[in-house]
Protein backbone atom coordinates (compact mmCIF):
# COMPACT_ATOMS: atom_id res chain seq x y z
CA UNK A 1 0.00 0.00 0.00
CA UNK A 2 1.22 3.74 -0.81
CA UNK A 3 2.46 4.72 2.66
CA UNK A 4 0.34 8.30 1.69
CA UNK A 5 -3.10 5.94 1.26
CA UNK A 6 -1.91 4.04 4.71
CA UNK A 7 -2.22 7.43 6.48
CA UNK A 8 -5.16 8.13 4.52
CA UNK A 9 -7.07 5.56 5.70
CA UNK A 10 -7.08 6.54 8.83
CA UNK A 11 -10.49 7.54 10.09
CA UNK A 12 -12.01 6.76 6.58
CA UNK A 13 -13.02 3.19 6.84
CA UNK A 14 -15.60 2.85 3.72
CA UNK A 15 -14.56 3.43 -0.24
CA UNK A 16 -17.21 6.05 -1.05
CA UNK A 17 -15.58 8.27 1.97
CA UNK A 18 -11.64 7.31 0.55
CA UNK A 19 -12.70 7.88 -2.92
CA UNK A 20 -14.88 11.22 -2.28
CA UNK A 21 -12.11 12.83 0.47
CA UNK A 22 -9.30 11.72 -2.39
CA UNK A 23 -10.87 14.03 -4.34
CA UNK A 24 -11.55 16.78 -1.54
CA UNK A 25 -7.70 16.25 -1.19
CA UNK A 26 -7.30 16.95 -4.74
CA UNK A 27 -9.27 19.91 -5.47
CA UNK A 28 -8.03 21.69 -2.20
CA UNK A 29 -4.08 20.83 -3.09
CA UNK A 30 -5.00 22.32 -6.69
CA UNK A 31 -6.28 25.36 -5.09
CA UNK A 32 -3.09 25.89 -1.99
CA UNK A 33 -0.90 24.79 -4.83
CA UNK A 34 -1.62 27.29 -7.49
CA UNK A 35 -3.47 29.87 -5.76
CA UNK A 36 -2.07 30.69 -2.27
CA UNK A 37 0.25 33.66 -1.84
CA UNK A 38 3.38 33.17 -1.18
CA UNK A 39 3.74 35.20 1.89
CA UNK A 40 0.77 33.01 3.46
CA UNK A 41 1.77 31.81 7.05
CA UNK A 42 -0.69 28.88 7.56
CA UNK A 43 0.43 25.04 7.02
CA UNK A 44 -0.23 23.99 3.55
CA UNK A 45 -2.51 21.46 6.14
CA UNK A 46 -4.37 24.26 7.76
CA UNK A 47 -5.16 26.00 3.97
CA UNK A 48 -6.21 22.72 2.16
CA UNK A 49 -8.14 21.80 4.99
CA UNK A 50 -10.05 25.52 5.34
CA UNK A 51 -10.55 25.15 1.73
CA UNK A 52 -12.32 21.95 1.82
CA UNK A 53 -14.20 23.17 4.76
CA UNK A 54 -16.05 25.33 2.22
CA UNK A 55 -17.60 22.40 0.72
CA UNK A 56 -17.06 19.53 2.73
CA UNK A 57 -19.34 17.81 5.52
CA UNK A 58 -18.39 17.81 8.83
CA UNK A 59 -17.26 14.24 8.72
CA UNK A 60 -14.83 14.64 5.82
CA UNK A 61 -13.68 17.83 7.80
CA UNK A 62 -13.45 16.00 10.79
CA UNK A 63 -11.30 13.07 9.19
CA UNK A 64 -9.52 14.48 7.01
CA UNK A 65 -8.09 16.83 9.79
CA UNK A 66 -6.63 13.49 11.74
CA UNK A 67 -4.62 12.52 8.69
CA UNK A 68 -0.60 13.37 9.04
CA UNK A 69 0.79 16.31 7.75
CA UNK A 70 2.82 14.44 5.01
CA UNK A 71 -0.48 14.13 3.02
CA UNK A 72 -0.78 17.73 2.48
CA UNK A 73 2.91 18.04 2.14
CA UNK A 74 3.93 15.39 -0.78
CA UNK A 75 2.26 16.94 -3.50
CA UNK A 76 4.03 19.39 -5.10
CA UNK A 77 3.31 21.42 -8.63
CA UNK A 78 4.96 18.74 -10.60
CA UNK A 79 3.92 15.64 -9.13
CA UNK A 80 0.52 16.21 -7.92
CA UNK A 81 -1.11 14.88 -11.35
CA UNK A 82 1.09 11.52 -11.16
CA UNK A 83 0.61 11.23 -7.05
CA UNK A 84 -3.47 11.08 -7.22
CA UNK A 85 -3.69 8.76 -10.06
CA UNK A 86 -1.62 6.47 -8.22
CA UNK A 87 -3.59 6.83 -5.04
CA UNK A 88 -6.39 5.78 -6.90
CA UNK A 89 -5.30 3.05 -8.42
CA UNK A 90 -3.97 1.65 -5.25
CA UNK A 91 -7.32 2.13 -3.78
CA UNK A 92 -8.38 -0.38 -6.15
CA UNK A 93 -5.89 -3.05 -4.71
CA UNK A 94 -7.37 -2.46 -0.91
CA UNK A 95 -8.81 -5.39 0.33
CA UNK A 96 -12.30 -5.12 0.80
CA UNK A 97 -15.44 -6.07 3.15
CA UNK A 98 -18.40 -6.16 1.16
CA UNK A 99 -21.38 -5.52 3.87
CA UNK A 100 -24.97 -5.33 2.76
CA UNK A 101 -27.08 -3.19 5.36
CA UNK A 102 -30.81 -2.16 4.94
CA UNK A 103 -29.83 2.00 5.72
CA UNK A 104 -26.63 4.41 5.42
CA UNK A 105 -25.49 4.64 9.03
CA UNK A 106 -23.80 7.17 10.19
CA UNK A 107 -19.85 8.22 10.43
CA UNK A 108 -19.37 6.84 13.87
CA UNK A 109 -21.22 3.43 13.31
CA UNK A 110 -18.98 2.64 10.19
CA UNK A 111 -16.57 3.77 12.19
CA UNK A 112 -17.11 1.36 15.02
CA UNK A 113 -17.75 -1.48 12.03
CA UNK A 114 -14.76 -0.46 10.24
CA UNK A 115 -12.44 -1.29 13.64
CA UNK A 116 -13.54 -4.22 14.01
CA UNK A 117 -13.08 -5.40 10.22
CA UNK A 118 -9.83 -4.45 10.69
CA UNK A 119 -8.75 -5.31 14.04
CA UNK A 120 -10.44 -9.46 12.75
CA UNK A 121 -10.87 -9.56 9.65
CA UNK A 122 -7.91 -7.58 7.67
CA UNK A 123 -6.07 -4.56 9.00
CA UNK A 124 -6.22 -2.71 5.67
CA UNK A 125 -9.95 -3.42 4.47
CA UNK A 126 -12.06 -0.75 3.18
CA UNK A 127 -16.24 -1.55 4.11
CA UNK A 128 -17.97 -1.70 0.31
CA UNK A 129 -21.16 -0.40 1.85
CA UNK A 130 -24.27 -1.85 -0.19
CA UNK A 131 -27.68 -0.84 0.85
CA UNK A 132 -30.39 -3.09 0.73
CA UNK A 133 -33.65 -3.19 2.57
CA UNK A 134 -34.57 -6.69 2.23
CA UNK A 135 -31.70 -6.78 4.90
CA UNK A 136 -33.71 -5.47 7.50
CA UNK A 137 -32.82 -6.43 11.06
CA UNK A 138 -29.29 -7.52 10.47
CA UNK A 139 -26.95 -7.23 7.82
CA UNK A 140 -25.33 -9.94 5.89
CA UNK A 141 -21.97 -9.39 3.96
CA UNK A 142 -19.28 -11.53 1.62
CA UNK A 143 -16.25 -12.92 3.14
CA UNK A 144 -14.19 -15.02 1.29
CA UNK A 145 -16.36 -14.85 -1.72
CA UNK A 146 -19.63 -16.34 0.73
CA UNK A 147 -22.26 -14.36 1.01
CA UNK A 148 -23.53 -14.64 4.40
CA UNK A 149 -27.02 -13.50 5.42
CA UNK A 150 -27.88 -12.56 9.26
CA UNK A 151 -31.43 -10.71 9.14
CA UNK A 152 -34.38 -11.09 10.52
CA UNK A 153 -36.34 -12.43 7.51
CA UNK A 154 -33.80 -15.08 6.76
CA UNK A 155 -34.10 -16.28 10.64
CA UNK A 156 -37.97 -15.62 9.80
CA UNK A 157 -37.84 -18.39 7.36
CA UNK A 158 -35.44 -20.87 8.94
CA UNK A 159 -36.54 -20.63 12.27
CA UNK A 160 -40.26 -20.05 11.69
CA UNK A 161 -42.35 -22.06 14.41
CA UNK A 162 -39.43 -20.91 17.08
CA UNK A 163 -40.17 -17.54 16.35
CA UNK A 164 -43.85 -17.55 15.38
CA UNK A 165 -44.04 -19.23 19.22
CA UNK A 166 -42.13 -16.48 20.84
CA UNK A 167 -43.38 -13.67 19.26
CA UNK A 168 -47.05 -14.82 19.97
CA UNK A 169 -46.35 -15.67 23.98
CA UNK A 170 -45.90 -11.61 24.03
CA UNK A 171 -49.47 -11.33 22.90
Amino acid sequence: MHPLLQKMCVATYTVDDLHRRLGLLQVSLEEVLYHTDAHNTLSRKELCLASIATTASHDDVLAMSLWDTEVFETCTVENITATMVRLKKDIELLPRFELYVPTLFDAQGFALIGEWVRTNIHAQSLLDIRIDPSVIGGCAFVHNSAYHNYNFSYFQKVHKGEITKLLSSYV
